[in-house]
């Protein structure tokens, strides 16, 4: 990790155990980073887009409510939130992100090349298929 551009904000969001409370509580110090980029040029968005953190979906809420056009930022692999989002399977959120940037919908994954909706729906069957393996 590149030490100078490691935020605060960031480091939450790629640690999986920080509670949503210490996140809100170095938003309250660090409001500026919500729109920094680190090293490989994630947002804070598309850090919780991807993270296993539990808290994620309150994160990511609170983060859209502060700065809504993070939605439509690529990152450093040319990603959107929403690809984000539809690519880790956070489908409760995807709703909250689309309203934000609808066209996102339109724009290819250059890692996948698919559009969101077509990783959505292949990130289900897969979770689906899982899920029928473990019931056998």
């Amino acid at each position: 990790w590149n030490v100078s551009q490691l935020y605060p904000l960031h480091l939450a969001l790629m640690l999986s155990f920080v509670p949503f409370a210490y996140f809100k509580f170095l938003l309250a110090f660090h409001m500026e980073h919500v729109s920094k980029k680190n090293e490989d040029g994630d947002l804070p968005l598309h850090l919780a887009c991807s993270t296993t953190n539990k808290n994620s979906r309150e994160m990511m809420k609170l983060l859209l409510t502060i700065n809504p056009d993070s939605t439509r930022i690529l990152n450093g692999r040319g990603q959107t939130p929403l690809s984000l989002a539809s690519q880790f399977g956070k489908y409760s959120e995807i709703d909250t992100i689309f309203k934000s940037a609808p066209d996102t919908l339109l724009m290819k994954d250059p890692t996948t090349r698919l559009y969101p909706f077509m990783t959505a729906a292949v990130q289900r069957k897969h979770i689906n298929d899982d899920q029928e393996l473990e019931q056998l």
